[in-house]
């Protein structure tokens, strides 16, 4: 489910919206935040079902890891704190490895004469960023930078759907501090205003100016190259640069 898909754009974010604000208009936040989290798990199994099972064990195993370091261990207990968050930290780094990095590392070792086989499978989407915000979130933990939550407030700082697959990365506090505010009216016509328009300026960033660019200018320039032709310079610059300007406004 892409961001400019009618799928998105007219059957999942307007019922999703309409759910938060029913909830949030009778005060039930417990029933709001469970609102994100679902609606995101939604998001994110419609693009593949598969992983949706990876990224809740991910979720659980890092919310333990969590709750285990945000407690004070007694003196008497071998394994430390900082112990803790080493292993939590690897776990995320060997998951990502496997699911991202495995068949690339056995590709540059097959170039040294090695024969070993690549695995079938695909790479989860936004793995990277649920992984590293995981790890940003055991960190902060360790540190006291930020304090423990409930799972569920847990689960969707981690799925929230609108930065789950291309970012940006945030902090756990960030986040949290915002869902529990007493302060925070879902109402406020000065902030629905405020983000439908900067939904629509994304929105054209990416259709009008990113899939613009893809299409006239970044795939003729690399299937051009793919087949064997040799670019001039002006036309190696032009190609990437608006590769270049696609990323940014995508």
């Amino acid at each position: 489910m892409l961001f400019n898909s009618y799928q998105f754009l007219f059957i999942f974010l307007p019922i999703t919206l309409i759910i938060f604000y029913f909830f949030s208009k009778f005060n039930k936040n417990k029933f709001v935040i469970l609102s994100i989290f679902i609606s995101s798990l939604i998001f994110y199994g419609a693009h593949n079902l598969g992983y949706l099972l990876l990224f809740i064990c991910s979720i659980i195993v890092n919310y333990f890891f969590g709750c285990r370091l945000s407690k004070p261990l007694p003196s008497n207990v071998k394994l430390k704190n900082s112990t803790l968050l080493k292993i939590g930290i690897l776990f995320n780094i060997v998951l990502l490895f496997i699911f991202k990095y495995f068949n690339f590392f056995i590709d540059n070792l097959n170039i040294f004469g090695f024969n070993f086989q690549q695995i079938n499978i695909l790479l989860p989407i936004g793995i990277s960023f649920y992984t590293f915000q995981q790890i940003g979130f055991l960190v902060d933990i360790y540190k006291k930078d930020s304090k423990i939550c409930n799972f569920f407030e847990y689960a969707s700082f981690v799925s929230f759907f609108p930065q789950l697959i291309a970012g940006p990365i945030v902090h756990h506090a960030d986040f949290i501090t915002q869902i529990k505010s007493k302060d925070y009216k879902p109402d406020d016509k000065h902030n629905i205003s405020l983000g439908i328009v900067i939904f629509i300026i994304g929105l054209f960033k990416k259709i009008i100016i990113a899939d613009t660019l893809s299409v006239k200018l970044v795939k003729p320039f690399y299937d051009f190259v793919a087949q064997g032709n040799v670019a001039s310079t002006l036309t190696a610059w032009i190609g990437t640069f608006s590769y270049s300007m696609q990323i940014y406004f995508d």
